[in-house]
């Protein structure tokens, strides 16, 4: 029997090639598992970290001693995500959703018509797990009856099909209100 060992050393390489290419597969495999683990974290990691902002009302009575009360609503932003977030206007809307706002901190405001209306000035920066308060007198409130809630809108960046640059967030205690912005 002659030996080549040129043929030798082939028949070797083919050999380990042979071991090996399973492996290959298997370390390709391995990677391509990893890398989908490690998208979906961070798709998971974008949706817990995005901006949520939650809205509260709240209201409040001064009684000056021989007068009529006065309430104020207080209407308050939070934001439950780990990234800031645009606050462009807040207030008073109806739970019909007519789309007539009964109290807008912005359009007070753009009026001037804003000298008790106490809160930080629009459009505000709302940080991480912060928040805003803007607290309307009952007497600027423009209408009568009921219910109503607050609201907060949040900017976003307008896209084709979007019909408002504004993202609504709103309380989901309601109040309804009688003349004088008293409540009933």
């Amino acid at each position: 029997m002659d030996c080549d060992p040129a043929q030798i050393v082939y028949q070797l390489d083919r050999i380990a090639d042979a071991r090996n290419a399973g492996s290959d597969n298997t370390l390709a495999i391995i990677a391509i598992i990893l890398s989908l683990v490690a998208l979906l974290w961070q798709i998971t990691l974008t949706i817990i970290r995005w901006p949520q902002v939650s809205v509260v009302m709240s209201r409040s009575a001064q009684t000056p001693i021989g007068q009529a009360p006065r309430y104020s609503f207080h209407v308050t932003a939070i934001n439950t995500g780990a990234e800031a977030v645009t606050i462009v206007d807040a207030g008073i809307a109806p739970v019909s959703g007519n789309g007539a706002l009964l109290a807008s901190v912005a359009g007070f405001r753009e009026n001037g018509d804003q000298p008790d209306v106490i809160g930080p000035t629009l459009p505000a920066r709302l940080e991480a797990h912060g928040a805003l308060t803007w607290t309307i007198p009952g007497t600027l409130i423009r209408a009568e009856g009921g219910p109503f809630r607050a609201y907060a809108a949040r900017f976003q960046p307008l896209v084709p099909g979007r019909e408002s640059p504004h993202r609504y967030s709103y309380s989901s205690t309601t109040e309804s209100i009688a003349v004088d912005g008293e409540p009933s």
